[in-house]
């Protein structure tokens, strides 16, 4: 029989980062660049698409870009960037047992503006620009959130 031991490498990659997409905008794409998304947060090892209660919210709205005689000509992508506010430590720290409850409902469902992006381009492109928002987002948010994970973990 073989004892397996679980070293801190190990212990950080069963942290997962809850991630919701929202996708709104034009029929014609939306769906499009929800696959693409979905597909690219997929292949990151540690997050987990929900659709409730995220840690991490990515909001998109999508436009197809026109001339005036309606050729389409490329599309615009908005993605805000939202990070769900941690209550617990609040609750657990400073709020006194008989306002836990009032706390909790006020502060459930929070969340704290970190960035927003306008990416445009080709629908020829399309994939690649969805490809990059989830690049720009793993490399900007998650990976700093993986650095403090580790930092707790070796402490």
């Amino acid at each position: 029989m073989t004892l397996g031991v679980i070293t801190n490498s190990q212990e950080q990659t069963k942290h997962r980062f809850h991630v919701q997409l929202i996708v709104s905008g034009e029929e014609s794409i939306k769906g499009l660049i929800t696959s693409y998304i979905n597909r690219e947060l997929r292949s990151l090892r540690d997050v987990e698409i929900v659709y409730s209660n995220p840690g991490w919210e990515l909001s998109i709205v999508a436009m197809e870009l026109s001339t005036v005689s309606r050729r389409k000509i490329g599309v615009a992508l908005s993605t805000v960037i939202l990070k769900r506010f941690q209550n617990q430590a609040l609750l657990e720290s400073f709020i006194s047992r008989k306002n836990k409850e009032i706390v909790t409902v006020l502060t459930d469902d929070l969340y704290s503006f970190e960035d927003h992006w306008l990416n445009v381009g080709s629908d020829d492109n399309l994939r690649k620009t969805c490809n990059e928002i989830v690049a720009d987002f793993d490399a900007d948010y998650l990976e700093g959130a993986r650095k403090s994970i580790e930092k707790l973990y070796q402490e």
